[in-house]
């Protein structure tokens, strides 16, 4: 869990991208939206495990498609903002790749977090308890693992942000193509 949290994938991609563009301040609405969007899917994950387990086989070839359709859908939102004034804003409120909805909406689509939580209640937890106290106990360890990663990968937006400035073009291509290796690996 902690290991698929911090390692580079459509979130994680998206917080350091929105941090470097818009700065924390900016980038905090989508955090939060990415907080709330794994916090509800810890808690479905955690409550239909097992019979997601029994219904993978079957959706899953659609969720890959909707779900890497959305990431290169937010590789061209990136390229396309290369076009848009050169300055950075302080304030995200105009961008969609910066809000809470698009917080949310990336987490509902994400099969990253999707496979990860899903093995982690089906495979790990609920074969050995179904316990509600156990249960939420993992959720909440769950999330809080999400929001540090997610709240790194923002920092090292930060920090990158005078880098992104200067280079907005070749960051936003290097990020475009980051998803775009994302949506490809979700397909296939």
């Amino acid at each position: 869990m902690v290991f698929t949290s911090f390692t580079p994938g459509p979130s994680n991609f998206m917080s350091m991208y929105s941090a470097a563009r818009f700065g924390l301040r900016g980038a905090r609405r989508y955090v939060f939206g990415t907080l709330c969007g794994y916090s509800m899917k810890a808690i479905l994950c955690a409550l239909l495990s097992i019979l997601f387990a029994t219904l993978i086989p079957d959706a899953m070839p659609y969720l890959k498609w909707v779900g890497g359709a959305y990431l290169l859908y937010l590789a061209v939102s990136i390229l396309l903002s290369t076009r848009k004034k050169n300055h950075v804003q302080e304030n995200a409120s105009e961008s969609g790749s910066s809000t809470f909805r698009s917080g949310i909406l990336l987490q509902c689509l994400n099969m990253k977090s999707w496979l990860s939580l899903l093995t982690l209640f089906s495979v790990y937890i609920t074969v050995h308890t179904t316990s509600f106290f156990a249960i939420s106990m993992w959720i909440l360890i769950a999330i809080c693992v999400m929001f540090i990663s997610t709240a790194f990968w923002s920092l090292f937006g930060k920090v990158t942000k005078r880098i992104y400035e200067r280079y907005k073009l070749a960051f936003n291509i290097l990020m475009a193509a980051a998803l775009v290796y994302c949506s490809i690996t979700a397909v296939l």
